[in-house]
């Protein structure tokens, strides 16, 4: 694909999706407020990490997400088709970390990062019409002086940092032709023990290896998703065989959603389950001992390296 065209598709797809301003303050509803832990889960607001607050409208949704001491981190606006969002998000210091949009919940157009210093870094464009693998192309990247490492799509990354969804800080080299990885690549990162080096092909992972605390691990796939032996059917099969439908919440009316949280350790085993919504407590009890009872799953890995992963079930309750 030739620059030209892709300076075409960020002109045409920019963030045209939202024609949004952050200071508006006009909602039809009371605001709503809620409290979470630093996984996520919600809390009380004496043991939250941070929270949200939610202000609506009959054309979109506003959330605001807050440190506990009222900083603000994020905000995000959602159109009341639940399919499409803009977020920004924030430095303790108040300056932008990254900003864009996204279509059910997979990155959209173009995506902006800058440094604490309120310095731009990375300008990439997530295409939809794109396989998975060719989605993402680093149109521009500078140093945090200012330095062009980047431009158009062309140029050569020098410990840059692509991922700008994640927490793990992985500064990486390489070279970028037509907004895509080429070549070989090496990265680290600087809060672990974690090197690699890998090879691509038109953005195209060929193979890599990672040395972690000294052992290394082959891999061709960044990352796989842990996934039950025989399939997710067969895992609610195995739940519906184990459930038993309590019988003072069939005398009562009740039914509903369960949703139950687990982890996927690195063996594969099932561990930290917990209800995370629930209906009733005797029937909250069945999904969580359903849960516990699977058996092992193939574990996720992550450049190669087995790695906990958190899933969430929702388990129905209905009378018939």
């Amino acid at each position: 694909m030739k620059m030209r065209s892709i300076e075409k598709i960020v002109r045409s797809t920019s963030v045209a999706v939202f024609l949004i301003f952050f200071g508006l303050e006009l909602f039809a509803q009371v605001p709503k407020t809620k409290y979470y832990d630093k996984d996520g889960l919600e809390v009380d607001s004496i043991s939250s990490y941070y929270y949200e607050i939610t202000n609506f409208s009959p054309e979109y949704d506003w959330v605001s997400y807050y440190t506990k001491t009222g900083k603000l981190r994020e905000k995000r606006v959602t159109l009341n088709s639940k399919d499409f969002q803009h977020g920004v998000k924030y430095y303790e210091n108040g300056n932008k970390m990254w900003e864009g949009d996204s279509y059910k919940y997979s990155s959209l157009g173009t995506i902006k990062s800058y440094y604490r210093n309120g310095f731009e870094k990375s300008e990439l464009f997530f295409d939809s019409t794109k396989s998975a693998k060719h989605r993402r192309r680093v149109i521009n990247y500078k140093d945090s002086l200012g330095n062009v490492l980047v431009e158009n799509g062309s140029g050569m990354c020098k410990r840059c940092e692509l991922e700008v969804f994640s927490n793990k800080p992985y500064f990486e080299t390489g070279k970028i032709v037509n907004g895509l990885k080429s070549g070989e690549w090496t990265g680290v990162n600087m809060k672990s023990d974690v090197t690699y080096s890998e090879t691509y092909n038109e953005g195209i992972l060929i193979s890599g290896i990672q040395n972690y605390e000294g052992q290394n691990y082959t891999y061709t796939e960044l990352e796989t998703q842990a996934v039950p032996a025989n399939g997710i059917q067969e895992v609610y099969r195995l739940i519906g065989q184990k459930i038993r439908y309590p019988k003072s919440a069939r005398r009562h009316g009740i039914e509903g959603k369960v949703f139950v949280q687990f982890v996927v350790d690195k063996e594969g085993n099932i561990i930290d389950t917990k209800v995370i919504k629930g209906i009733d407590p005797e029937c909250d009890n069945e999904a969580l001992k359903a849960v516990k009872s699977l058996p092992k799953w193939t574990p996720g890995y992550q450049r190669g390296k087995p790695v906990k992963q958190r899933f969430t079930l929702p388990i129905q309750f209905k009378l018939g």
